[in-house]
């Protein structure tokens, strides 16, 4: 009973906040309201029951509430954390932990539904589960910062992926793959994706709310070397106001999309855009 309470109190922690809420008050009415009308009311045994029940309530619906907070500050951090990481050199800064968090978020916002075990504990080569569309996808997280992605990783992850039956393997680093693994990958259902793709992909979720955004998909980015579609951005000079890179893009939304323009790569940090 012990594990099945831990293991119960670990999901809602990484649980949205409102669930620790939700199960909370449900919990507090059902002790107070529903369990008596399931007693019969005429035995003294009932009595008693009701009467501890009523009694342990609050203290049930406290624990149950217990991980509201935390879970409510773990997704407020991973939110900032997601605004504010906009290079490879602010990825670099990560911790193995931190760089999990930051790509759950990323899937959240991207509207997965995302299954993740922030610990030290084995991950069997799975380190984030996404759902969307009755698909799933495994993803395996390698925060290497100079040690390349080599085949023998991926040759393990393609059992992995056969073993759970899932419809994909991503798997993402801070770094690169060697070329090996880049022609391993090849007509499978494999996503690479180094850190430059990545910064890519965070600047698309970065900008969603903005009138310009990116056309940048995982799926464009993913993909192995030589079945890979060409990128939408070009290098041109550099921000008069960071010093950044300036790059071509291509407005998605509002009264100026399909229109390019050039805009710094260091948003959200730098917002300057420069028409074409």
């Amino acid at each position: 009973m012990a594990k099945k309470n831990e293991s119960l109190l670990r999901m809602l922690f990484e649980a949205p906040w409102w669930v620790s809420v939700l199960i909370s008050g449900f919990s507090y009415l059902f002790l107070n309201y529903i369990f008596p009308r399931l007693l019969v009311s005429d035995a003294m045994v009932s009595q008693a029951f009701l009467n501890a029940a009523r009694d342990l309530s609050p203290m049930v619906a406290l624990v149950f509430l217990f991980p509201a907070p935390f879970a409510f500050l773990r997704s407020y951090i991973s939110k900032k954390r997601l605004e504010n990481t906009s290079s490879v050199s602010d990825i670099a800064k990560l911790d193995w932990m931190e760089f999990e968090a930051l790509l759950g978020e990323f899937y959240r916002q991207q509207g997965y539904t995302v299954k993740q075990k922030l610990s030290h504990s084995s991950d069997g080569g799975v380190d984030i589960k996404l759902t969307k569309d009755r698909k799933v996808s495994l993803v395996q997280c390698k925060h290497w910062k100079k040690q390349k992605v080599g085949v023998k990783v991926l040759r393990e992850l393609y059992g992995v992926l056969l073993d759970s039956k899932a419809d994909k393997m991503i798997v993402i680093t801070s770094g690169e793959f060697t070329i090996d693994a880049q022609q391993f990958a090849q007509h499978k259902e494999f996503d690479l994706i180094n850190g430059v793709q990545l910064v890519s992909m965070l600047a698309q979720t970065q900008q969603s709310n903005d009138t310009v955004n990116i056309d940048i998909s995982t799926q464009e980015y993913g993909t192995p070397l030589g079945n890979r579609k060409p990128i939408e951005t070009t290098s041109l000079s550099t921000c008069p106001k960071c010093g950044s890179e300036l790059t071509l893009r291509t407005a998605r939304k509002g009264s100026n999309a399909g229109k390019q323009f050039y805009g710094c790569i260091g948003f959200p940090k730098c917002r300057y855009t420069r028409s074409k």
